[in-house]
């Protein structure tokens, strides 16, 4: 556990270090640095377990020594203790119970898994809620559908409008969805377009599914 720790602790160092330095190039690629490093922390438990163990040789006891120990030990016997001699009033006193450093450490492994499964649930309970209130867009779905084939997304997405987001969002796996605000269709053509491209993005390089990744990695 402890080399886990240490090697996990190495690679989210690295990542963050080559997001520093990479800070002025484009934001695809700190993406893929921090994307990488999460994979990574994925693979070390798995690795850990099936990567063969490695046998080291140790050398041979020394003859005297080997000697040393086949002599028979001589065990002289004590005095005799009969019942009636421990017999005593006195209960024996009651041992309690103290947990281990391992179950410890369980129970806060345990509390930091359901801390970090906490924000998944609440997200997949806000999406069904956004998707449930939101209204299709006509027009949104129209500039979609040309867009889409140009950054590269092959499969459907849904465009509504939804009055309790100030901002573009975008959310769903298998079906993703872009939610745009209440005002949107106000907006000049130029501004939806801008928008619709950056939520595309999010959906051609498949953000939520890596961002569910990477809080069970955070769980785990």
């Amino acid at each position: 556990m402890t080399a886990l720790l240490l090697k996990a602790t190495a690679t989210l160092v690295l990542a963050l270090l080559a997001v520093r330095f990479a800070r002025h190039r484009r934001a695809a690629v700190r993406h893929l640095w921090l994307a990488s490093s999460f994979i990574v922390l994925l693979a070390l438990p798995l690795a850990s377990m099936l990567v063969p163990q490695v046998g080291i040789p140790v050398s041979p006891v020394p003859p005297l020594l080997a000697e040393y120990l086949a002599e028979p030990t001589v065990i002289t016997a004590g005095p005799v203790v009969t019942a009636a001699a421990v017999q005593s009033d006195e209960l024996p006193p009651i041992r309690r119970w103290r947990p281990a450093l391992a179950e410890i450490l369980a129970v806060m492994w345990l509390a930091g898994a359901l801390l970090c499964a906490v924000p998944v649930a609440v997200g997949v309970v806000q999406l069904r809620r956004l998707r449930w209130n939101s209204i299709p867009w006509l027009k949104g779905q129209r500039v979609l559908s040309v867009l889409a084939s140009d950054v590269g997304v092959r499969g459907p997405v849904e465009v509504a409008l939804q009055e309790s987001i100030a901002a573009p969002a975008t959310g769903g796996i298998r079906r993703p969805v872009i939610f745009f605000p209440k005002d949107a269709p106000t907006w000049p053509d130029e501004d939806i377009v801008r928008a619709a491209v950056h939520e595309l993005e999010h959906v051609r390089r498949a953000d939520c599914s890596i961002n569910v990744v990477a809080r069970a990695v955070c769980v785990l």
